[in-house]
């Protein structure tokens, strides 16, 4: 049998030769196409979750910044704001993790079959979801296709970001990233959805939007400590 070095993995086998373990990996599309699909699989369940948590927290309005009496408490932020605005900045976190292990494809693979997963149960489970989880409130069509649509734009734009800033300096990609891609989405969402109109525009886009920033500074704590056991594949250094 022929001996073939480290540099003839990719070169042609001569006849009756087994081909390397190593140059299979490297031709075969179904190897690719099944490591690519294992890649994705932890993912788009993350980014799922995520979704689910926002549509979870709508359900619960948050009183904190509450200042007026019971007599006028329809002018408490409460009367519209939820947690769900607090965690949709995640899901501005866990793409730029796919964006740092894999690269910019995986993690819009990610968000574009996150999306399609949502997308088909919302047109074909609507009744088994409300069955199982009650809490679940599916908005109305024109609100959920901005809202869709918005937030779709803005994890791209993270994803962007986090590729164009990812360097030596780790913090800079994951908080550049999230910062932009809230404020693609709070842009967005708040230009063209339908709001209340007993909701003053310039408060509910203010009030969003500090709260995205101020949870993408937040979010690069659990960012820096899940870096060690995130580790980027090879050709993808910093952040």
């Amino acid at each position: 049998m022929t001996k073939y070095g480290e540099e003839d993995l990719d070169l042609l086998v001569e006849p009756n030769v087994r081909m390397p373990v190593q140059a299979l990996r490297k031709r075969s599309p179904i190897f690719i196409i099944l490591t690519t699909i294992a890649r994705l699989v932890i993912p788009v369940m993350g980014l799922l979750g995520v979704f689910m948590l926002v549509q979870f927290a709508k359900a619960f309005p948050v009183t904190l910044f509450d200042r007026y009496p019971s007599d006028q408490a329809e002018l408490n932020l409460s009367t519209w704001l939820t947690g769900g605005h607090c965690a949709v900045p995640l899901c501005f976190f866990v793409v730029p993790l796919t964006d740092r292990a894999c690269g910019a494809g995986l993690a819009v693979a990610q968000v574009l079959l996150a999306w399609a997963v949502l997308v088909a149960a919302a047109l074909y489970l609507t009744p088994q979801i409300t069955e199982l989880m009650p809490w679940w409130k599916w908005p109305s069509r024109e609100t959920a296709l901005v809202f869709a649509g918005a937030l779709f734009a803005g994890q791209i734009a993270a994803i962007m970001v986090f590729d164009m800033t990812r360097g030596p300096v780790w913090w800079k990609a994951p908080l550049y990233a999230g910062m932009i891609g809230s404020a693609v989405y709070v842009g967005l969402y708040y230009s063209l959805a339908p709001l209340d109109p007993k909701i003053p525009f310039s408060l509910a886009l203010t009030t969003d939007g500090t709260i995205n920033f101020i949870m993408a500074v937040l979010l690069i704590v659990p960012y820096w400590i899940l870096r060690p056991m995130i580790r980027p594949l090879p050709g993808y250094g910093g952040a």
